[in-house]
């Protein structure tokens, strides 16, 4: 991050420890602007401070996210093609936080799947699984469209899409059970 202190243009870079402190150093008196930008993610903004002789003077600026961010798609773990288990789940990675409702509509599984959708907090990661399995051999495809949208209702710039064989699953076979032959 930059942050400037206006008039005099005075510029502060922020250090690596990701802790937003910035300080500005025997300042004379007076109105000020001060100007931070250069943060990943979110817009530049500015406060006006008013600085009293011989006080210290603090304050607190809040960025707001960039809304205008167009969202990615991250990573889709795990990556896979064949052989895939009846009950395989997939996680979805986010680069901003999305609109789970419309993150959900646009995930297409084809043939059809039944799914339940856990996201976590931050609305960044999505783990997809199969309500009930996915049938026996069986080719399926995944797509994500583009409808899919941040929270801020900006949509994904390019559709998602993987495909892969399901496990032919056998029936089961009981080779032992207890209480065995009516023991009790």
């Amino acid at each position: 991050a930059k942050v400037t202190l206006k008039p005099g243009n005075r510029v502060y870079p922020s250090d690596n420890l990701n802790n937003g402190f910035f300080k500005f150093d025997t300042v004379p008196p007076g109105n000020y602007r001060v100007v931070v930008e250069g943060v990943q993610d979110y817009m530049k903004d500015s406060m006006d401070v008013t600085v009293t002789a011989n006080h210290s003077t603090l304050a607190n600026v809040y960025l707001k996210p960039d809304t205008t961010l167009v969202p990615s798609v991250t990573g889709i773990t795990p990556i896979v093609s064949d052989s895939v288990l009846f009950n395989q789940d997939f996680t979805y990675n986010f680069s901003i936080a999305m609109n789970r409702d419309s993150v959900q509509k646009a995930l297409v599984f084809s043939p059809a799947v039944s799914v339940i959708y856990t996201w976590n907090t931050e609305n960044t990661v999505l783990n997809v699984k199969p309500a009930t399995g996915y049938s026996g051999k069986t080719n399926y495809c995944v797509n994500l469209l583009t409808t899919a949208c941040s929270k801020w209702k900006v949509k994904l710039a390019t559709p998602s899409q993987f495909s892969f064989v399901t496990k032919n699953r056998t029936g089961l076979t009981l080779e032992r059970c207890f209480p065995r032959d009516l023991q009790t």
